[in-house]
């Protein structure tokens, strides 16, 4: 089902800024004389016993329209004057079994302020890679991202969501006399409690494949790769049960599954202290029936580091995405929201690492 949208609630998504803090970063020397500088995309893993560490912070004063809700529908009023301001952590840790075999982790929590509301999603990744004899690795991960409960009270906000979730576009809520009126459907309800509406157990599990390999040249390391990722979605819209027995409809299941196919590469190049990284990703995916309306993604990733001394480097990266966070957090997408996926997204991280 594709649900038509009016062309002045599409809302342009300019491309966010966000600065990205990282503490700590610990590692050692990498085999081969090939060293991790920012990405971690590689052929080539660190020697046996090598742990690497790192903790990092976020922040951006933009981000995904998860609700479809934006200031501009509602006039520009001062609640709405933050929407998708995001704070934040990461934890990431790798850590090499054999020369051959290499483990690694990352955990992070993200913030989003949404009106009166804070959301929050939580991620957990995990893959090994396994490098065969010298030439190319294979990659296996699993990524789960989680949506603590979220649930929105105020009636401007449930109005909108009514018009564009529900189905309904005379649905329309109004406070007087301490007494909520709900007009739907040609008929006057007055409610006993308080609405709202919310979204409860909303997550994505994906589970992916890569195969890397890499052109070694003087100063210059390149690294290739394709893989495929398969994602289960849950996505519940849910609303209080005077609601939902007004209107069933109110209540949905978006529960679904994406294949994606990926591709890309890394081009670091090293001279004298100084070193450049360069990254494309190309994603494709593959939805059910009417959520084809954005299905890729192009993602490019630049960075510029120093090395301050022979264990500290200092690092500065960009990174845009052509159509958002399509594919970076499953959930986000649906048929409600992916026409706001036509926007571009992006972001800048600097941090320092640390070798020993």
């Amino acid at each position: 089902m594709i649900l038509q949208i009016n062309k002045e609630y599409l809302v342009y998504l300019k491309l966010s800024k966000v600065f990205t803090i990282t503490c700590i970063f610990v590692s050692s020397s990498f085999a081969n004389n090939i060293e991790y500088n920012y990405h971690d995309i590689h052929t080539k893993i660190p020697v046996e016993g090598t742990l690497g560490i790192g903790l990092g912070y976020k922040t951006l004063n933009d981000t995904v329209d998860i609700l479809n809700i934006k200031e501009s529908e509602f006039g520009g009023t001062k609640q709405f004057d933050s929407i998708g301001d995001l704070n934040g952590y990461e934890f990431w840790a790798h850590y090499s079994i054999t020369n051959n075999l290499m483990l690694f982790y990352k955990n992070s929590a993200l913030e989003i302020e949404y009106g009166s509301n804070t959301i929050t999603n939580l991620s957990n990744e995990i893959y090994t890679r396994y490098n065969l004899k010298n030439s190319f690795s294979f990659d296996i991960g699993f990524i789960h991202n989680q949506l603590s409960d979220f649930y929105i009270t105020d009636l401007n906000n449930i109005n909108q969501l009514g018009k564009r979730y529900f189905g309904s576009t005379d649905f329309d809520l109004k406070k007087e006399n301490n007494k909520v009126t709900l007009f739907q459907k040609n008929e006057y309800t007055v409610l006993e409690y308080n609405p709202w509406v919310g979204l409860e157990d909303t997550s994505d599990t994906s589970i992916y494949f890569r195969l890397v390999n890499d052109v070694e040249m003087k100063n210059i390391l390149f690294d290739y790769y394709v893989g495929l990722k398969y994602t289960q979605i849950n996505n519940k819209i849910v609303a209080n049960k005077e609601l939902v027995s007004i209107d069933s409809n109110i209540q949905k299941d978006l529960n679904r599954d994406e294949m994606m196919f990926l591709m890309g590469l890394n081009l670091s190049y090293e001279y004298k202290k100084a070193f450049f990284e360069f990254a494309y990703e190309y994603n494709r995916f593959k939805r059910d029936v009417g959520l084809n309306y954005i299905n890729q993604n192009h993602i490019i990733d630049l960075t510029l580091g120093y090395n301050i001394s022979e264990s500290m480097k200092f690092y500065f990266s960009g990174k845009v995405m052509s159509n958002q966070l399509n594919g970076e957090i499953p959930y986000l997408y649906n048929q409600y929201t992916q026409t706001t996926y036509d926007h571009k997204y992006g972001y800048i991280t600097t941090g320092l690492k640390y070798s020993f």
